[in-house]
């Protein structure tokens, strides 16, 4: 008698030992395949931020270079008509008197008329070409983001590799039982086309899009305010004519307010030299008047619109398509869909024996057999993308991090700020019940 009951309670702790042990090998593969697909899709998500920013910085560097041109087109015309001072010095040459003065007009003459044909046969053209570099580079960070995001499903799908690398005896090719709702081979790509189509969203340049570029414009750009108040301009980005396409626009001009009224000191009035332009994305913006360009007056600034140079604007297509989230929200509030892995395998496998399998004792009549309930270990788990940003933590204002002053009402997610993030998450209530109910067949 004590011979059998030791031999039973061996058994049992050899079973229990067993089943404890391949259910933790169990559970890390299923962690480790959840956490797997969620890294997977932060780093996708993480690539399309850094790529609205590298969209964001290219189209700050067409402003730039619209800046560029407007202002280098109206020193252009500023040069040229300087350089007709050497007709006058070729008037005072005649004289013996004035002949030095002469000669030094002239000097300056054709200095200005080099700086004239530098401008013009240099400087504007290649700020031709580098546009359209800009614009092939914009166009391919755009499809990038369309090629990532269709290759994420074959991204997810390696989480199988991880699960088998944790145990080669495991299995996940359970697609109904969980209400379609599993990561599993069968359907990751189901899963991965809800994420990409429910969680984010392409978006055509937008309103939204344009406003983060125009906050992303350096001072040049922004507002020219030069040679002691003289010169105005500035760049901004607005729709065309038809409605359809962002643009940038810039202006600039040269005007002096004096007081010159005796009867009315407090009042000044405008004396204007240049206007000139550049435009680029369209030959017209839809109200260029609701463009900011700086501190130009009214006249003055449809003087520049109206001199504005056009070259640009077969070159620039403005913005392209995006990928933003659908829901715009803080941090924490919307992470992405819960990723859900299940995966099992039978109890009397080489990973996990049983005794009876062990000892021979599959025969119930046998009196050292144990009555097993079930032949299979299951491991569940569910992990997701969130977002949180260095600013997240209140007092945390260490190397790398941000203090969150600088952001008083918190950091929104978005795919705007690569912050985001995998963790291993709760299972959802209907995941969880569905779970139970599969692992009671």
């Amino acid at each position: 008698a004590a011979i059998v009951f030791l031999s039973l309670m061996t058994f049992a702790t050899w079973n229990i030992s067993q089943a404890v042990h391949g259910k933790a090998q169990t559970l890390n593969a299923a962690d480790a395949g959840a956490h797997m697909m969620a890294t997977t899709v932060a780093r996708n998500l993480n690539f399309m931020a850094y790529t609205n920013r590298a969209m964001v910085a290219n189209h700050a560097v067409v402003g730039q270079l619209v800046s560029i041109g407007s202002l280098g087109k109206m020193m252009y015309e500023m040069a040229k008509d300087i350089s007709y001072i050497e007709y006058v010095g070729d008037i005072l040459c005649l004289f013996v008197v004035t002949a030095p003065i002469g000669s030094l007009l002239i000097d300056v003459g054709n200095a200005f008329e080099q700086i004239a044909d530098i401008i013009n046969n240099d400087v504007l053209p290649a700020i031709e070409y580098i546009m359209q570099l800009q614009n092939m580079l914009i166009g391919l960070l755009s499809n990038a983001q369309k090629g990532v995001g269709a290759l994420s499903a074959l991204d997810m799908l390696k989480a199988e590799e991880v699960i088998k690398a944790n145990d080669p005896e495991l299995e996940w090719n359970l697609t109904d039982d969980m209400g379609g709702l599993l990561a599993t081979s069968g359907n990751v790509a189901a899963l991965a086309e809800t994420f990409y189509d429910g969680f984010t969203k392409q978006r055509d340049g937008d309103e939204r899009f344009a406003q983060v570029v125009r906050d992303s414009r350096d001072g040049f750009t922004k507002k020219r305010k030069w040679m002691f108040n003289i010169l105005h301009g500035g760049t901004d980005m607005g729709l065309n004519a038809d409605g359809d396409k962002w643009i940038w626009l810039g202006v600039d001009g040269l005007q002096i307010r004096l007081r010159v009224n005796p009867a009315k000191p407090w009042k000044k009035e405008t004396f204007r030299f240049y206007g000139n332009g550049a435009i680029a994305g369209s030959e017209d913006a839809e109200n260029y008047r609701t463009f900011d360009h700086g501190e130009l007056d009214s006249k003055s600034h449809k003087t520049a619109y109206s001199n504005r140079d056009k070259r640009y604007y077969d070159d620039y297509d403005g913005l392209q398509e995006y990928r933003e989230l659908k829901e715009i929200g803080k941090a924490g509030e919307n992470p992405s869909p819960t990723f859900v892995v299940l995966v099992y395998k039978p109890i009397d496998n080489n990973g996990t024996p049983s005794a009876n399998k062990t000892f021979h004792t599959d025969d119930e009549n046998n009196p050292f057999h144990l009555p097993e309930g079930r032949t299979r270990i299951y491991g569940i788990a569910a992990a997701q993308a969130f977002f949180r940003s260095p600013a997240q933590n209140d007092n945390d204002t260490t190397a790398g991090k941000l203090p969150n002053t600088l952001y008083p009402n918190g950091v929104y997610a978005s795919l705007f700020s690569p912050y985001w993030q995998p963790r291993l998450t709760d299972l959802p209530p209907a995941i969880a019940v569905s779970a139970l109910i599969t692992a009671g067949k």
